[in-house]
């Protein structure tokens, strides 16, 4: 399967994810409304309002964007998310792009998706380095699910073998 024919699909799985395991894992935290958008080949007008200026200019210049972004609504207050789909398993750079992504959109969720299992060369690596997965100074962890094609749902948070809660804010 194209990398390009996951996008649809991941997205909806991050929003059923938003709506039954975050909720159910943060029983305190209320969740809203959930948008997102496919953003591989330009940043969406909706959600530009949401971005600095220079994050929009950094983007627009380099040609380079995340696969998936959106907002969703947590307690009230809108925060981003952004998502990097890949057809193949994760590599050390994959992470690496997405924390980029993470940190210029000053994202609250980060998510690296892809349907094959975590190498265990990369597990043991983030274990012994958990900062690796983390951004904006430590206050974030991004989630690195694998997702499932044929149940369409996002399985197995890999945040978790680094013993650090998943967070949000």
């Amino acid at each position: 399967m194209k990398e390009k024919e996951l996008y649809e699909p991941a997205k909806k799985a991050i929003i059923k994810w938003f709506n039954n395991e975050y909720s159910a894992i943060n029983k305190s935290k209320r969740v809203g409304m959930i948008k997102a958008w496919i953003s591989a080949n330009k940043i969406p007008r909706e959600f530009k309002r949401n971005v600095s200026d220079d994050t929009l200019l950094i983007f627009s210049k380099e040609k380079d964007r995340p696969d998936i972004v959106g907002t969703v609504y947590i307690n009230n207050t809108c925060d981003i998310f952004t998502a990097e789909v890949k057809n193949r398993e994760i590599k050390v750079k994959d992470i690496y792009q997405l924390k980029r992504y993470a940190e210029l959109l000053k994202a609250k969720h980060a998510f690296l998706i892809s349907p094959e299992p975590l190498p265990e060369e990369i597990r043991r690596v983030i274990k012994r380095n958990p900062s690796i997965t983390s951004y904006s100074a430590g206050h974030h962890v991004m989630h690195i699910p694998r997702f499932d094609v044929e149940k369409q749902r996002i399985t197995e948070i890999e945040a978790e073998i680094t013993n650090i809660e998943i967070r949000s804010g």
